[in-house]
């Protein structure tokens, strides 16, 4: 299959009224590229009407937290129908554990394999091996681990000529940063800054990143490589942003919720 040429990126909004300071606030993660895959399914379920939603068909997990998995149950209601094929829902052995064992068991959820069939599913369970890319309606995800306190999956995206990285949820790491420097074309970096600098020790306890941590990462990156910045807790919104401008990274991006990034 020929890849794409290009690579379009949306944070999907998960907040609704009025935004806070420092803009929309995004309790959920959904990014939705090429408007036909998802990398996390946290807002993509409460997300406009079932009909656009159905025009995503794959589904790609980083990790089982509830802000990257909590609409999927809706999600793939709302997109069941047993005339067609259903959604690829893309994780790795771990993630796809945590759906079977804590969601999809019959008390949080309807176990989705018993009330489904064979000729209809509700959705098609595949396996993400990290290391191991797949190739998706033209473009090419490949899973590598990253540092999280549950086991988390950033992704490269690869087109033609040109490519992306999806972070995950992670502290400092080392293995996604070595493969994206081996990248064609890396166009952008979509990195998460979840708590100010004086959060550093519930960063650390987390396992994710403040904006002194974010500066750390970037610099494990060529220089020049544009970043994204995401994942922002709600109640420190306007500080993280705040610390983020101050750093002087002049390729630097605050993402907003709902626009569409072109690459």
């Amino acid at each position: 299959m020929a890849l794409c040429a290009d690579i379009r990126v949306r944070l999907l909004p998960s907040a609704s009224g009025a935004p806070g300071p420092g803009g929309a606030l995004q309790y959920a993660n959904t990014f939705l590229i090429n408007e036909t895959i998802a990398v996390d399914a946290g807002s993509l379920g409460f997300h406009g009407s079932p009909s656009t939603q159905s025009e995503v068909r794959n589904i790609l997990l980083t990790h089982g937290h509830a802000d990257h998995i909590a609409s999927l149950p809706m999600l793939l209601i709302n997109d069941y129908d047993p005339q067609r094929e259903c959604m690829q829902v893309w994780g790795t052995d771990d993630t796809l554990d945590v759906l079977k064992s804590h969601v999809f068991n019959d008390r949080v959820w309807p176990d989705l394999d018993r009330i489904g069939t064979p000729e209809a599913p509700f959705a098609r369970f595949r396996q993400l091996v990290p290391g191991m890319p797949v190739e998706l309606e033209g473009l090419r995800f490949t899973p590598i681990p990253v540092d999280h306190t549950v086991p988390t999956v950033g992704f490269l995206v690869e087109a033609a000529g040109k490519s992306l990285v999806i972070g995950g949820d992670s502290e400092p790491t080392e293995e996604l940063w070595r493969r994206a420097r081996e990248l064609q074309g890396l166009s952008g970096v979509f990195l998460e800054a979840s708590f100010p600098d004086r959060e550093h020790d519930l960063a650390v306890a987390s396992k994710h990143l403040t904006p002194t941590r974010f500066a750390g990462e970037v610099a494990k990156l060529p220089a020049g490589t544009p970043m994204y910045a995401v994942h922002f807790k709600p109640a420190h919104q306007a500080e993280i942003c705040a610390e983020l401008e101050q750093l002087g990274l002049s390729d630097l991006c605050i993402v907003e919720p709902g626009k569409e990034y072109t690459f």
